[in-house]
């Protein structure tokens, strides 16, 4: 994989929770608790003979359940600003991948983007033939390996838009039952705050970043492209492909990214073209001439 970052998203409320002096703690789960039903599924053609599907059944039923935490290769995906960042008050931890490698040492069991589909792969039946037909123990052993990559990092297409990578550890549970891993600070390359985030968690999360060294970025609607840009201390950012980057250019006003110039194309409106195009709008003329609500009452029953 190319991606040097991983983003987790997460609401405001479980900051205290997540990050503190002792380190980052990242919560794994089974993925028979993941939100997704059809987790470990895309794995054979369910619509398949009964004599392969006995056979299916019979060498991979049994796969092992293990823990999985769930992260993005992106902080600028929308939807998962709505979804899992508290409708954009929360806040996204940006971890360095090799940092996260050298900290789980041999504990690693797999780290891998998603590849979403809506079909298994076309490699497993390969696999299942040698196993059913020829029998031998290692083409068992192959299969349940494929079959094993394939359920955890396979999701259907309607997933796409988290860029989702997963992580697969031995964790130990905790007396409570939960699945915590504690990841040490350096592995934290910084937090961005969501474009709703409220005054009071901006500054607890500044103060807690300036302790310790650590990046803030503040997440931004931007205008002209449909996707959020990145501040830190007036100097704008962008996310490209697979990390931060400054910009080489920003809007003197609102800050955000532009290729050349002064000003964006929102905050480089002067006057005169707006009054321009206020005098070109035939619903101001309606409003000014009394007519408006009397139009548009029309206009519906033309419509009904």
């Amino acid at each position: 994989m190319d991606a040097t970052s991983l983003f987790k998203y997460s609401g405001d409320n479980i900051f205290d929770l997540m990050l503190n002096e002792d380190g980052i703690n990242i919560k794994f789960e089974l993925p028979k608790n993941y939100n997704d039903p059809y987790e470990l599924f895309l794995t054979i053609d369910f619509n398949d003979s009964y004599e392969r599907l006995a056979h299916f059944q019979e060498y991979v039923s049994d796969l092992p359940q293990m823990p999985v935490t769930c992260f993005s290769t992106s902080p600028s995906v929308t939807p998962m600003w709505a979804h899992y960042g508290k409708n954009s008050t929360g806040f996204v931890i940006e971890l360095d991948i090799d940092e996260i490698k050298m900290h789980l040492g041999n504990r690693l069991l797999g780290l891998n983007e998603i590849t979403y589909q809506n079909t298994p792969r076309e490699s497993l039946d390969q696999f299942f033939k040698f196993a059913m037909y020829r029998g031998k123990p290692r083409d068992v052993f192959m299969l349940r390996n494929a079959v094993l990559h394939s359920a955890y990092f396979t999701k259907h297409k309607c997933w796409s838009y988290e860029n989702e990578c997963r992580l697969i550890a031995e964790i130990e549970p905790l007396e409570s039952g939960l699945l915590i891993e504690k990841f040490p600070l350096s592995c934290l390359k910084s937090i961005i705050l969501g474009p709703s985030a409220n005054e009071e968690f901006i500054n607890k999360v500044s103060d807690f970043c300036n302790q310790k060294s650590i990046t803030v970025y503040r997440s931004v609607l931007g205008k002209r492209k449909g996707e959020p840009y990145f501040l830190n201390d007036e100097e704008s950012h962008y996310f490209d492909k697979n990390q931060i980057i400054k910009a080489k250019c920003k809007c003197q006003s609102c800050f955000e990214p532009i290729k050349k110039g002064k000003l964006c194309i929102w905050c480089n409106q002067v006057e005169s073209i707006q009054i321009q195009a206020a005098s070109n709008n035939p619903y101001r003329m309606l409003h000014d001439a009394g007519i408006l609500d009397f139009y548009e009452e029309g206009m519906r029953k033309i419509g009904e």
